[in-house]
């Protein structure tokens, strides 16, 4: 069963033979970038290059690629809008880690004036990671998660939204 708007819009996007093809055309530049240092000397560029520290995103997994990696995360983020990624730690190695979009809530909290103890904004306390009920099953500080979201949403300071949204009256235009 259909639990979130997000799942709702997903679940709609990825049926769409439209949408389909648009998601798999951006899949297939976005995850042609690479990763690489670049150097400045008097405000010029030098050349690319690089090295050990980025082997986590050249091997986000085992047998995964940065090609990888990015397309994951574009999916994501056209699907749900959003796409969570942690830093597993085993033995002698690491590896990122997907979270399920459906699964996280972003967790905010108020900023408050000292004097008058009135809310003026929110700020960022972390990330949930829910089960199928909706029960907490475990936490992210903000420095443990990489949060992509390229399409900020207006509604929600530290959430993304799915350009799906745009389309969906006539996403289900088509699809009747």
């Amino acid at each position: 069963p259909v639990t979130s708007p997000e799942e709702l819009t997903a679940l709609q996007g990825q049926r769409n033979p439209i949408v389909a093809a648009a998601i798999h055309a951006r899949m297939l530049v976005f995850a042609e970038a690479r990763f690489l240092w670049q150097p400045f000397q008097d405000g010029r560029p030098g050349r690319l290059f690089g090295n050990q520290e980025l082997a986590l995103l050249e091997q986000p997994w085992t047998n995964a690629t940065t090609g990888d990696l990015l397309a994951r995360m574009l999916v994501d983020a056209d699907l749900y809008g959003n796409s969570y990624w942690v830093k597993m730690q085993e033995r002698n190695s690491a590896h990122l880690m997907r979270l399920d979009p459906n699964r996280v809530m972003v967790l905010t909290g108020e900023v408050n004036d000292e004097q008058t103890g009135r809310a003026w904004g929110r700020h960022l306390l972390g990330y949930a990671v829910m089960d199928d009920n909706r029960q907490e099953v475990t936490m992210f500080t903000p420095e443990e998660v990489c949060h992509f979201k390229p399409l900020p949403d207006p509604e929600h300071d530290f959430r993304g939204r799915t350009w799906l949204t745009t389309v969906m009256s006539d996403l289900e235009a088509d699809n009747e």
